[in-house]
């Protein structure tokens, strides 16, 4: 008897850390893809397309090949536009009530952030 009820505990703590590390780094989605563009998911050796409305997460890093260009729209309402020919790395995320910031490095000159583009 005590067996099922440790497995089911055990069960439902791994699911529910599991799903709140999934969302936790959760930053934005890509509101616009042109073009080839890339990502590398943070965690991940495999580098695949992006496409229209994909989650974007704190370390995922983008890049536009030289046809290629992406917004990506944050949950606190700035904007990341990476133009061709450019790498955008989303270093950090954070929105504490009216407070957010979101940090990102790049190799190439090729983006620029819009602030408080809610409408």
């Amino acid at each position: 008897m005590k067996k099922p009820l440790f497995l089911i505990s055990f069960a439902f703590i791994f699911l529910f850390l599991t799903v709140n590390l999934t969302f936790a780094a959760l930053a934005g989605k890509v509101t616009l893809v042109e073009g080839r563009v890339d990502v590398l998911k943070a965690g991940k050796d495999v580098v695949t397309p992006v496409k229209l409305g994909d989650p974007v997460g704190v370390g995922d890093i983008f890049r536009a090949k030289s046809n290629g260009r992406a917004e990506i729209t944050f949950l606190n309402g700035n904007l990341l536009r990476i133009a061709p020919n450019s790498r955008a790395e989303i270093k950090e995320f954070v929105s504490e009530g009216d407070k957010s910031s979101n940090v990102k490095n790049s190799t190439e000159a090729g983006f620029r952030q819009y602030q408080g583009m809610n409408s």
